[in-house]
């Protein structure tokens, strides 16, 4: 009877720790991916977000940096020219930007001539994660792969395989 409880046990500690690992690796709650523009709010209208067509796409591109920081903006140039390069059918991108000040963000935003869209993270929805990642998600808001696809050549090779791969399936 005690070994009955010894691997009831282990099963439960390993079903929790599956539990919790699918969580940490869910960038978008379902509630989020069907209405993203009610927690991440457009800075201008072009960059409301039509849920319906995003979902249409097998993976989605983002990317999460501070916009009160000059080496965060110019990296927000370096990986819309990034996105640019990779940017294929079956891919769709945006960015996610967390600052208190989006009159500054904006000036800079159309200084650079960035027309990726870019969302606010207004309520600091993702305070959790670390600044200036990148994501690659599934349209069901499940991370595949984050990291530094710009600056990290190991990153930026993984992301590049995971690409191709997705070209070659479809």
């Amino acid at each position: 009877m005690n070994t009955f409880f010894r691997i009831l046990f282990l099963f439960i500690i390993l079903g929790l720790a599956n539990n919790v690992k699918g969580q940490a690796n869910k960038l978008f709650t379902q509630n989020e991916i069907d209405s993203l523009n009610s927690f991440y709010t457009p800075l201008y209208p072009s960059d409301s977000l039509d849920i319906s067509r995003l979902l249409n796409y097998q993976y989605i591109n983002v990317f999460y940096f501070n916009g009160e920081c000059s080496l965060c903006l110019n990296k927000m140039q370096e990986a819309d020219l990034f996105y640019q390069e990779h940017k294929n059918d079956y891919l769709k991108t945006f960015f996610i930007v967390e600052t208190s000040d989006t009159i500054t963000f904006n000036f800079y935003r159309d200084k650079f001539n960035i027309d990726t869209q870019i969302l606010w993270d207004q309520n600091y929805n993702l305070i959790d994660q670390a600044i200036n990642t990148c994501f690659l998600i599934d349209k069901s808001g499940n991370i595949v792969i984050e990291g530094d696809f710009i600056n990290d050549d190991k990153e930026q090779k993984e992301y590049i395989n995971i690409i191709k791969q997705m070209i070659t399936r479809n």
